[in-house]
């Protein structure tokens, strides 16, 4: 089965639980870069209102044919209970009417109200989540 972790992290924690599930499932890891790198301020001031928003940041082009793959595994921190821009500029690439697995890091490591929301957010795309996995990663 064709498998690819696609994923961005912050601090590193998420990049160490994308590496861990791709090692584990034999499965491709792309990692996805923002344009602008951000430190800690930028990510407070600027990163968590646009997670609220729902809003996308520029990232680099990448090399993902989602049809592809059997299995898409999206792995991503939760700011301010919402995913990062990162991930909305890479859920915009999705083509309609894929499944997903979603693998969150957060710090509460309890984000239902994150799941309702991408599951409706998602849905209108006829985008499926098959799995969502919240693991408590701290800040």
């Amino acid at each position: 089965m064709s498998t690819v972790v696609v994923y961005y992290s912050f601090s590193g924690k998420t990049k160490a639980v994308a590496e861990k599930e791709a090692a584990a499932l034999g499965a491709e890891l792309i990692e996805i870069k923002e344009v602008k790198k951000r430190g800690i301020l930028s990510a407070f001031l600027s990163g968590a209102p646009k997670a609220i928003g729902g809003k996308a940041s520029k990232i680099l082009p990448f090399e993902a044919d989602f049809a592809s793959y059997e299995r898409v595994i999206l792995a991503f921190p939760i700011w301010a209970g919402n995913p990062v821009p990162a991930f909305n500029a890479v859920a915009e690439k999705i083509p309609n009417g894929t499944t997903v697995e979603l693998i969150f890091t957060s710090g509460g490591g309890n984000s239902g109200k994150t799941k309702q929301k991408l599951t409706d957010r998602l849905a209108k795309r006829e985008i499926t989540i098959s799995a969502f996995t919240d693991i408590k990663a701290g800040v």
